[in-house]
C-alpha cells in the first residue's frame, strides 16, 4: 500500500529585464508512506533562463527513489545451504586476511555485536583463550532463500545542466541542444549470496545492519545458525555523459521553376564520459568502468535526414553510428606481451548502419510505408563472438512493407 502527497511550483523571476528575457525556478517535492519500507520523501528544483531569444539556460537537480517491489521484500523463502561457509567473525579468518584495514573492522564490528549478545569473545588473538573459532562441521550451514524484508529502497541524486541555442539570425529552423549529465545511484539493489552477505555485516566501517539481519547467531556459541539469502542494498552506479541534438529545416530553392519541398536533418546521441558500476560487496570503493565497453560506446548518435518533395511524399536515411568498443581491457597487455600481435581483435571497430525509408499519404485514408533496414548489411566484428548487447544489429539486411487503412 502506498500513500502520496505531492506538491509543484513554478515562480517566473523577471521577464522583458535588464537581466535578460525571462527567468523561472520550479520544485517539485513528494512524500511517499509505503507499508513495506516506510515513510520516502524525494524533490526536485530547476532554473530557467533566457538571456536572448536565441538561447535558454537550464539546470535541474533531483532526488529520486526505486523502492524494491514485493518479489525482493516478500518472495516465500525456500530451504538452501551455504556450502564451505566461512564466518568473518572467526579469529583464524581474522588473522589470515590480507587487508588489515578490513580485519580491524572485523575485530571492532565483530565485538561490537558478540557484546550486544551479552558474550565475551576474542575475535583478534587465534590463540587467547576466549578466541572465537567457530567449527561448523562439514562447513555447511542450513538457511532460507527469497525476499529479504529489510531492504531499503534504491536512492539516486541527479545533477543536469544545458542550454538550447536557436541561432535564427544565423540560420533560421536550426536548434542545438546540449544537456550535461551527473547521476549517482546509491544503495542499488543486488543478490548476494550468505558468504557475501555475512562478509559485508562486519567488513565496512561500521556494522552493516542490513547485511546482518540477514543472519541469525546463536546467543551462546555465536555460530550463524541460520541466515536469509537474497538481495541487499549495497551497490552504487554512477554515469556522466551529455546528451546532443542539433536539428535543421528549411524549405528547398525552387529549381527550374518547380517547388521542390522541404528538407530537414537531426543528429541526436550521447557522449558517455563515465558509467561505472560499485558492485563488489568486498571493496565498495572498486568499480567496474563500463565506458568505451561492449554495449556502451563512447560516443553514438543518429543521423536523420529527409526529403518530402510534396506534402504527401517522403524519403529518410537513418544513419545509426557508434565508436569503436573494447572487448578486452588492452590494460592487461601489459601482463600478456603475446596480445600485441592480436591488438585488433581488441576492439569491435566502428560501426554504421545505414536504413532507408519512403512514407507515401495515397489516400486521406491510407498511408504506405516501405524500406529496408541495415541497407549495406552490416555486422558486428566476426571476432566478437556471442553477445547479448543490443546495440548491433544482429539480422542483416532486411526489408519491410506496410500499409495504414482507417475505414472512418
Amino acid at each position: 500500500d502506498t500513500n502520496d502527497v505531492f506538491a509543484e511550483v513554478s515562480v517566473p523571476l523577471f521577464r522583458d529585464s535588464f537581466l535578460g528575457q525571462s527567468a523561472e525556478i520550479s520544485g517539485a517535492y513528494r512524500f511517499s508512506d509505503y507499508s513495506h519500507v516506510g515513510q520516502q520523501e524525494t524533490y526536485s528544483a530547476q532554473f530557467q533562463w533566457r538571456p536572448v531569444d536565441q538561447f535558454m539556460f537550464r539546470a535541474t537537480t533531483a532526488t529520486a527513489i526505486r523502492v524494491p517491489n514485493l518479489g525482493e521484500t516478500n518472495e516465500p523463502l525456500g530451504q538452501t545451504f551455504a556450502n564451505g561457509f566461512s564466518d568473518p567473525c572467526s579469529a583464524t579468518v581474522i588473522n589470515n586476511l590480507a587487508d588489515r584495514s578490513i580485519a580491524a573492522n572485523r575485530v571492532a564490528n565483530c565485538g561490537a555485536l558478540a557484546t550486544a549478545a551479552g558474550l565475551n569473545l576474542n575475535f583478534a588473538d587465534a590463540s587467547a583463550p576466549n578466541a572465537y573459532l567457530p567449527n561448523y562441521g562439514s562447513g555447511s550451514v542450513s538457511g532460507l532463500a527469497g525476499g529479504n524484508p529489510f531492504l531499503k529502497p534504491e536512492t539516486s541524486e541527479s545533477f543536469t545542466v544545458g542550454g538550447v541555442w536557436t541561432p535564427d539570425f544565423l540560420l533560421p529552423n536550426l536548434s542545438v541542444v546540449l544537456d550535461y549529465y551527473d547521476i549517482e545511484i546509491n544503495d542499488a539493489i543486488a543478490s548476494v549470496t550468505a558468504q557475501n552477505a555475512a562478509n559485508q555485516c562486519v567488513s565496512g566501517d561500521s556494522v552493516n545492519t542490513g547485511a546482518c539481519a540477514t543472519q541469525t547467531r546463536d546467543a551462546t556459541s555465536f555460530q550463524v545458525t541460520s541466515f536469509i539469502q537474497g538481495s541487499l542494498n549495497y551497490a552504487a552506479l554512477t554515469a556522466k555523459g551529455v546528451d546532443f541534438t542539433v536539428a535543421y529545416r528549411t524549405d528547398m530553392p525552387e529549381f527550374f521553376g518547380r517547388n521542390w519541398g522541404t528538407f530537414s536533418h537531426s543528429i541526436r546521441g550521447n557522449w558517455l564520459i563515465q558509467q561505472h558500476d560499485f558492485v563488489n560487496i568486498e571493496d565498495p570503493s572498486d568499480s567496474s568502468d563500463f565506458e568505451d565497453t561492449v554495449g556502451m560506446p563512447r560516443v553514438r548518435f543518429l543521423s536523420t535526414v529527409t526529403w518530402a518533395p510534396v506534402d504527401t511524399l517522403a524519403f529518410s536515411w537513418d544513419w545509426d553510428w557508434q565508436a569503436s568498443q573494447e572487448i578486452f581491457d588492452v590494460d592487461n597487455m601489459v601482463a600478456n606481451p603475446d596480445l600485441y600481435e592480436t591488438a585488433k581483435y581488441l576492439e569491435t571497430g566502428d560501426f554504421s548502419q545505414h536504413d532507408f525509408s519512403v512514407r507515401w499519404a495515397a489516400r486521406d485514408n491510407l498511408t504506405v510505408r516501405a524500406g529496408v533496414v541495415n541497407a549495406f548489411d552490416a555486422e558486428p566484428a566476426r571476432w566478437l563472438g556471442n553477445t547479448t548487447a543490443d546495440n548491433f544489429d544482429l539480422f542483416g539486411r532486411r526489408f519491410y512493407l506496410s500499409l495504414n487503412y482507417r475505414p472512418f
